[in-house]
């Protein structure tokens, strides 16, 4: 169950950059190279999930905060993106075992995907991974959720624009399937230490289903999360200054040895800041 569970903390990543760039009137909101061609992020969430397993009312509790340096480089498809983890904690606590813990150690190697100019990306290259970190980190959903799509269309203050995207993959215990469909507004503008920063609200709507076994028992999983906040884009950099999300969403897990499925709740934050 625990392995299940933490599959939430992918998920509870998915706002921690949100689309836009330039002032009111870019024209081709689209990816490039940025300038400078290497950038650091610092990101930390927290996750709170309430299940009610048959009348028993169980609490789980999950957080995370890392740092992540990424480089970019022009290639023939794209642009591509090599990141690294500099730090990594997360923490998992639930009623009926010990925490569940990992750090920057269980994490090995880089991960690097290349992005079309709306942001589609294509993984070339996953870390490897030991220990919790297993159960904790997902290269997949994090190389497909760090950069969101971008309309590659001229926008001006007021505009909006809708994407949709999915993945799958094998992470965190199980097979995790994601549909994200985001909507984002541009709604103005500021200077924060020098940087020139255009504000995207956005809002997003998650369908995360994930299946794994655990002790012999067949496990499905299925939540939908409305997340909610904004986003400051680096109009000199080309990248996400500083995000904001709060989320709350509702599903259900279903395992093969109960006589009924699981409803919970979940609750969280996420948040991220570009350092340098």
């Amino acid at each position: 169950m625990p392995a299940r569970l933490t599959t939430l903390a992918v998920v509870s990543f998915l706002f921690t950059a949100c689309g836009g760039a330039g002032a009111a009137g870019f024209a081709g909101l689209a990816y490039g190279l940025p300038s400078p061609t290497s950038a650091t992020y610092v990101t930390g969430d927290t996750v709170v999930i309430d299940m009610n397993a048959m009348g028993q009312i169980m609490q789980v509790n999950q957080s995370s905060s890392a740092t992540y340096n990424t480089s970019f480089a022009t290639t023939a498809d794209g642009i591509e993106v090599t990141l690294t983890v500099e730090d990594f904690a997360a923490r998992i606590t639930q009623p009926m075992a010990g925490p569940v813990t990992a750090d920057e150690s269980g994490i090995e190697g880089p991960l690097v995907f290349t992005m079309g100019r709306r942001g589609d990306v294509t993984v070339s290259t996953l870390p490897t991974l030991s220990g919790n970190a297993d159960m904790l980190f997902g290269g997949v959903s994090l190389a497909n959720q760090f950069f969101p799509r971008l309309p590659d269309a001229a926008i001006a203050m007021g505009d909006s624009w809708t994407d949709t995207t999915s993945w799958e993959a094998e992470e965190g215990g199980g097979n995790v399937s994601v549909t994200v469909v985001s909507n984002f507004t541009v709604v103005g503008d500021t200077v924060v230490d020098g940087r020139a920063l255009l504000k995207i609200d956005g809002t997003a709507r998650t369908q995360m289903d994930t299946r794994s076994t655990t002790q012999g028992m067949d496990i499905f999983q299925s939540i939908d999360i409305a997340s909610e906040g904004y986003l400051l884009w680096d109009t000199q950099v080309g990248l996400p200054y500083e995000s904001h999300m709060t989320m709350e969403g509702n599903g259900s897990i279903e395992v093969s040895a109960a006589p009924e499925p699981f409803s919970m709740t979940l609750r969280g934050q996420s948040h991220s800041k570009l350092r340098n």
